[in-house]
């Protein structure tokens, strides 16, 4: 019976050696300085060090595939709280006092580094066009001081969009300003002939216009380890698209108020000719019946040509009237606009049939 009982331990014991060997193949025994190879998720809460502060959005960046090893960039310590929000200002996790530059990367490693971030896609995007499309602001911001040259933020995409088009289409003006100040041109066209300022008029985003019409002060280019070339600032409004409009027509054409004024205020002629027809401003209000336009046109009257004329010589008010828009015609002609009939086209063969 000893005996027996002594066999049913040993092979027990042996079923016990096999197991634990079986387990150790699977699940070898970790190193004995953990923190090194486990990192906590708390060493991922601290900023982006660029200029402006920081937050972000390491998940979203990797989840999306937006950058491809992302650990190179040396921003493991991020903020997880997401991509920021369009108009929210980002949430500061470890404030910093004044400026700070990103961290440095050696001249070979940055020349790699720089080569896969301005690497572009199929869509002829890049990393820096991607994180600003993404709203990855910080990651954008990144990117810009990482630059050794302006010329590495006018590469276009596809659409002959560079990075400072698609600032201005997703309205975030801080990164509108610091491509500015890092030396983005400001006159790039994109396939429609637009610029930056083009498509902020258009649109109505009269804050992005501000920035880009601001001229740059000398304490904005402190970060900036390159040099720049000079810039026009505010460009020249007179500026017409392949559309053969300028800001002016694009801002009126949607009854943009607060982007009319600031072009006004910013020497913008007010009797700009547009390049198909010569249509002003003016001429845009009176056909399309927009008296709210007109109302503040009017409130011009010491610089506006209440007569400019089209390449087809009509005014104003012959289009209204041509329209049947008589309150517009009464209007204009209250205010001191001369009302000549339009010509009226007789039908040849009309009065061929009478005789």
């Amino acid at each position: 019976m000893d005996n027996k009982f002594k066999e049913e331990l040993e092979l027990d014991s042996d079923d016990v050696e096999v197991d634990c060997a079986m387990i150790e193949s699977v699940h070898p025994i970790p190193p004995t300085d953990l923190s090194k190879e486990l990192p906590t998720k708390d060493i991922r809460y601290t900023s982006i060090e660029s200029g402006y502060g920081s937050v972000t959005s390491y998940n979203s960046a990797c989840d999306s595939g937006l950058i491809d090893g992302f650990e190179k960039l040396k921003l493991a310590q991020i903020n997880e709280t997401g991509p920021c929000d369009l108009y929210d200002k980002p949430t500061i996790v470890e404030p910093k006092v004044g400026p700070v530059l990103p961290v440095p990367v050696p001249d070979n490693e940055n020349e790699d580094l720089l080569l896969e971030i301005f690497k572009p896609d199929k869509d002829g995007d890049s990393q820096l066009h991607m994180a600003i499309i993404q709203l990855l602001a910080p990651i954008a911001l990144y990117f810009i001081n990482l630059v050794p040259s302006h010329h590495w933020l006018n590469l276009p995409n596809n659409l002959l969009q560079v990075p400072l088009h698609l600032a201005t289409i997703t309205r975030q003006t801080v990164i509108v300003r610091k491509l500015m100040t890092a030396g983005a041109e400001i006159v790039a066209r994109d396939y429609k002939g637009d610029t930056p300022l083009h498509i902020a008029c258009r649109e109505g985003f009269d804050d992005v216009a501000k920035n880009l019409l601001t001229p740059i002060q000398y304490n904005e280019t402190e970060e900036v380890r390159y040099k720049m070339e000079q810039q026009k600032v505010p460009q020249d409004t007179q500026l017409m698209n392949y559309n053969g409009q300028s800001c002016l027509h694009l801002a009126a054409e949607r009854c943009h108020l607060p982007i009319l004024r600031l072009l006004l205020q910013n020497n913008a002629d007010i009797n700009i000719k547009d390049g198909k027809c010569g249509k002003t401003i003016l001429h845009y209000a009176a056909e399309t019946r927009n008296s709210v336009l007109l109302e503040f046109l009017l409130q011009h009257r010491n610089i506006i040509d209440l007569n400019a004329t089209t390449y087809g010589g009509l005014t104003a008010v012959q289009l209204a009237d041509g329209r049947d828009f008589s309150d517009i015609v009464s209007t204009l002609r209250r205010n001191g606009a001369i009302y000549t009939p339009l010509p009226v086209e007789e039908n040849d063969s009309d009065e061929e049939m009478n005789e």
